[in-house]
């Protein structure tokens, strides 16, 4: 509740079931949750950042769950 905008949530990192290709990189979005745009992903290093502090509201919503995808 108390983060500003482009303050750090959460650094996502994801593992390779089997070897990744020399061309291939790992890019990352939401799958699903971020609805109201609160927060912004890098789709190059998974940081989840805050896009937008005012939704974060605690009295409001209490729980926010997004899917990322890589």
């Amino acid at each position: 509740e108390h983060f500003g905008r482009g303050n750090s949530v959460v650094n996502i990192t994801a593992s390779f079931v089997s070897a990744p290709q020399p061309s291939q990189s790992t890019v990352y979005s939401f799958a699903s949750g971020n609805e109201n745009n609160a927060f912004r992903i890098s789709n190059r290093t998974g940081q989840i950042t805050v896009a937008d502090p005012s939704i974060l509201d605690y009295e409001t919503i209490r729980t926010v769950r997004v899917i990322v995808a890589a």
